[in-house]
């Protein structure tokens, strides 16, 4: 019988450490919308 990984091994000290925050989702989200409004500002001030 072959073993199955576990999402949170038994002798983890803590299991929370493997689930990201949601601050840390909610930082990457908004870094992500920055990044593209400014992407889309950039390529319309070379067309013009």
């Amino acid at each position: 019988m072959t073993s199955v990984p576990r999402l949170f091994p038994k002798n983890s000290e803590n299991p929370r450490s493997e689930i990201p925050e949601p601050r840390i989702i909610i930082v990457a989200g908004t870094s992500i919308a920055f990044g593209t409004t400014f992407q889309r500002k950039l390529a319309k001030a070379e067309k013009k």
